[in-house]
Order: C-alpha cells, then structure tokens, then sequence
C-alpha cells in the first residue's frame, strides 16, 4: 500500500529519491494516522538499530 497507493505514491517515490526516512514517515503521517503523535513514535521506532536495519534491507528488496 505505502509503495503503490495512491495518497502515498509521492512521498514514496521522494523517499526512494533521497532516503529520508523521517521526511517519509511524517508525510504518511499527515495522510494516514488519527493520532497527532503517531510520526514522533513511529521515528522513535524507527531509530532503534534492528529497526533502520530491517527497513533498510526491505527498501533494497523494493527498489530491486
């Protein structure tokens, strides 16, 4: 869905040009998320180490 829907297709496409994770999380944010502070908690999981590893290798598999 964040790879190919519709209201998330740019932000994807932005994150797959610069990497930037954090710009992506908070502008699936903005589009998906009732909770105001789901971008903080969502990059706070996102920082710790097994986490940016496993994301990492998935945008690889994607981008492949």
């Amino acid at each position: 869905m964040i790879t190919s829907g519709t209201p998330y297709h740019t932000a994807w496409q932005q994150y797959r040009n610069d990497g930037d994770l954090p710009t992506l999380i908070a502008a699936v944010a903005r589009i998906y998320a009732t909770d105001p502070g789901y971008a903080r908690q969502t990059a706070a999981i996102d920082s710790q180490e097994n986490v940016a590893a496993a994301i990492a290798e998935a945008w690889w598999e994607v981008a492949a």
